[in-house]
């Protein structure tokens, strides 16, 4: 299992798509308002605080669909194309807890 930090500063969220970017996750491409739209129905914006808008946000693709990312989201991969993406305020909730490791 791999633990990733998608976006550790919400400013690198066009280096993490850009496949140039040292940041880049390799699944996680750019997003469009409508794409945004189509899978939360939201108005081009993620559905909880601090609603990250769709221009620094990445779709995750997987072998049976795609995952909205928002920045700071952890992915956690666990095969090729098996991912769980986890809020930071969840994450960070189940490590001080001890619930994973």
């Amino acid at each position: 299992m791999k633990i990733v930090n998608w976006n550790p500063e919400p400013v690198l969220a066009r280096q993490l798509t850009d496949s140039n970017s040292p940041h880049a996750h390799p699944d996680v491409r750019h997003t469009s308002y409508d794409e945004v739209h189509q899978l939360i129905g939201t108005s081009g914006c993620s559905a909880s605080a601090p609603h990250w808008n769709w221009d620094v946000m990445g779709i995750l693709m997987m072998e049976h669909g795609s995952l909205l990312v928002c920045p700071g989201d952890y992915i956690v991969t666990f095969a090729p194309e098996v991912h769980l993406v986890i809020p930071p305020d969840t994450f960070k909730k189940l490590f001080d807890t001890g619930t994973f490791g």
